[in-house]
């Protein structure tokens, strides 16, 4: 019996809370900090950010042409971030 994608969507989403707050916190407070917060450092800060955890999850193992889904989902929600955040929501 398989989890629905609902139920998967809220696991991934509360197990990765915390990684975004490590990661991502001290990038938005030292972009802020010197008032570089735009759309382009922050899709190129979540594709980083997202390379690496790709990157430590194949260790010790070579990185796969497959983990390009992570990196490009880290760029996507460095865009989202910044949306938000430009917004003022």
């Amino acid at each position: 019996m398989s989890a629905s994608p609902w139920a998967m969507a809220v696991l991934l989403y509360f197990s990765s809370l915390p990684i975004v707050f490590i990661l991502g916190g001290p990038l938005f407070m030292a972009f802020r900090y010197f008032h570089l917060i735009r759309w382009w450092s922050a899709t190129a800060s979540g594709l980083v950010v997202c390379a690496l955890i790709a990157a430590y999850l194949r260790h010790p193992g070579p990185v796969q042409p497959s983990d390009l889904l992570y990196v490009l989902t880290g760029a996507c929600t460095g865009l989202a971030f910044w949306a938000i955040w430009r917004r003022g929501c």
